[in-house]
């Protein structure tokens, strides 16, 4: 007879519509789904879900695109930062960073979209310093998004 695993620690199953695995886990109160090919990659992806978990990582990130939670971050800054301030950061992302990165999911971007980003504005003709200023914006506005338990880490 084979064992069962205990509630809570996720179950594997075929699924003969999909033709592939189902890997079932339940994060935050809520039933998520992932597939696998194989029955060895649903085993692996499971115990890497499972480590997530032990962490204390959230399995599911939002997938808004980066514009739009950029809108919501330059809102919620609003009040607590300088009218100066707020209008500086409000022109940097508008300006500089929708335009490069705003079509990316906030779940998708990676470290190589930044990257790729600043060095296109480098090549066109933007300085240095406005590259680091919206680095910089970038930056605390992904670290929000970690606190809110948007996204896991910063691609900063």
């Amino acid at each position: 007879m084979a064992k069962r695993r205990l509630n809570g620690e996720g179950t594997i199953y075929w699924h003969k519509g999909l033709k592939r695995y189902m890997i079932q886990v339940v994060d935050a109160g809520i039933r998520r789904t992932f597939y696998a090919t194989t029955q060895a990659g649903a085993k692996k992806k499971l115990r890497g879900l499972q480590r997530k978990q032990d962490q204390g990582e959230r399995l599911v990130t939002s997938g808004m695109p980066l514009k739009d939670y950029l809108d919501v971050w330059i809102e919620s800054i609003k009040n607590r930062v300088r009218p100066s301030t707020f209008q500086g950061h409000e022109t940097m992302v508008r300006v500089h960073l929708v335009p490069r990165l705003g079509h990316i999911r906030l779940n998708k971007l990676m470290p190589e979209h930044i990257t790729r980003a600043w060095d296109k504005m480098i090549k066109d003709g933007k300085s240095a310093s406005v590259v680091e200023h919206c680095h910089v914006r970038l930056s605390k506005a992904l670290n929000d998004a970690v606190k809110r338990d948007l996204i896991y880490r910063n691609p900063c």
